[in-house]
């Protein structure tokens, strides 16, 4: 019996994120950031210290600027008025 509450209990927090995902940006998460940065990260593990923090400066920069140009939450907040 404990067995089976273990097996379920995670389901729970991933539906509660994909939920308020949903509500503030109208569709559900995607996890594929998630692990394009954990690549990235290990892509660059044998990198010099000053090198890994330019490829990192730069990315951040490109992802800032896809971000601003994409939707956001507030196209959702301007469509609920």
């Amino acid at each position: 019996m404990t067995r089976r509450r273990h097996s379920t209990t995670p389901v729970f927090p991933v539906l509660g994120v994909q939920l308020k995902s949903l509500y503030r940006h109208g569709e559900m998460s995607k996890c594929g950031q998630k692990m394009d940065d954990f690549k990235f990260c290990m892509a660059n593990k044998s990198l010099h210290p000053e090198e890994k923090r330019d490829v990192w400066i730069r990315r951040r920069a490109e992802w800032w600027a896809k971000r601003r140009l994409e939707k956001s939450s507030e196209d959702v907040w301007e469509m609920r008025k």
